[in-house]
């Protein structure tokens, strides 16, 4: 059994469409997005999890992560930034990013 990973949209095999890149990371929107204007930000090399990059990746992620959501809370009419990182059916390091005006 293969898992998915991300790694036909890092490689440009996948059409999605792509919001930024940097040189470790991807952030592109959710094919099915739980809201509008959800985005994905994921690593472009292969890691099962978030949990098993090495400091300086994980910090790395964190920081790329971080530059994203800022600029949707710019330009998104959004009151906030819901962050997630799932890791349950897609093996391979990624952060859900979600734009909300909802309480919670």
């Amino acid at each position: 059994m293969t898992h998915a990973t991300l790694a036909d949209v890092i490689a440009g095999e996948r059409h999605v469409h792509e919001i930024d890149r940097d040189e470790l990371h991807v952030a592109f929107l959710a094919e099915r997005p739980v809201r509008k204007g959800h985005v994905i930000v994921a690593t472009k090399a292969v890691v099962d999890a978030v949990a098993d990059l090495d400091d300086a990746a994980h910090a790395a992620l964190w920081q790329f992560v971080h530059q994203i959501e800022r600029r949707m809370r710019e330009r998104l009419p959004c009151e906030r930034v819901c962050v997630q990182v799932i890791g349950w059916a897609v093996r391979h390091a990624h952060v859900h990013l979600i734009p909300t005006d909802g309480p919670g």
